[in-house]
């Protein structure tokens, strides 16, 4: 059996982010860490700090001496320090939104990046400006920030979050596609396309389908 080590920043994303998993991929186990600190504390003082930097990177270490087959980190705010820190560990190391981002600058260049939580949007803009130049293309960027709703997730209050989400997309500039930077807004998606007619993507189901590929070429499964 396959083992997967998921390491969270949101409680409503560690709550739902194992069963998707175990939905999508057979024979596998699952163990999840949250740490709310590791996203607060970079909204907070606007960058993600050396002392943060060295608290995911125990937490990786501690899930890599697990003998996980894989360690994903489920927040966005994280994906560029797990960048810098791969190269330390062998096991792979999978981000939230890799996956997601790759495919938003393959739809197009006018980009919307929506954001609950304002440490999101740094990482978020320069992952896709580094798929841009891998791909040639020069993007225009909007960012929709929704502080509000970030807070109402953290009080596990998902309608006000939803609810205030859509608006500030509806009152937008148009857009190719529109970039959902947290896991929690993954369920709006097919709404969010409705609502703009424009295409959206979410990273839970496509950081899934990276996780299936890894760990379909893991030649020494642990039983």
């Amino acid at each position: 059996m396959k083992r997967v080590a998921l390491i969270h920043t949101v409680p409503t994303v560690y709550a739902t982010f194992a069963s998707r998993i175990h939905e999508a991929i057979a024979d596998v186990e699952v163990s999840n860490t949250v740490d709310e600190f590791l996203a607060s504390d970079p909204d907070v003082r606007g960058y993600f700090s050396k002392r943060n930097a060295r608290r995911l990177f125990s937490l990786v270490d501690t899930a890599d001496a697990t003998g996980a087959d894989a360690i994903v980190t489920t927040c966005s705010t994280l994906s560029p320090i797990i960048d810098q820190i791969r190269p330390f560990f062998d096991t792979p190391l999978i981000t939230i939104d890799g996956a997601m981002l790759k495919e938003a600058v393959s739809i197009g260049t006018r980009i919307a990046i929506v954001a609950t939580a304002h440490s999101t949007v740094g990482p978020t803009t320069a992952t896709l400006l580094r798929q841009a130049q891998l791909a040639e293309k020069t993007l225009e960027l909007e960012t929709i920030v929704c502080p509000d709703a970030y807070a109402a997730i953290k009080a596990r209050d998902a309608e006000t979050h939803d609810r205030i989400v859509l608006q500030a997309i509806e009152a937008a500039e148009m857009n190719d596609v529109y970039v959902l930077a947290q896991a929690s807004m993954a369920h709006l998606e097919d709404r969010v396309a409705t609502l703009t007619g424009q295409a959206a993507v979410s990273s839970p189901n496509r950081c899934i389908q990276e996780l299936a590929t890894t760990l379909s070429h893991v030649e020494h499964a642990v039983t």
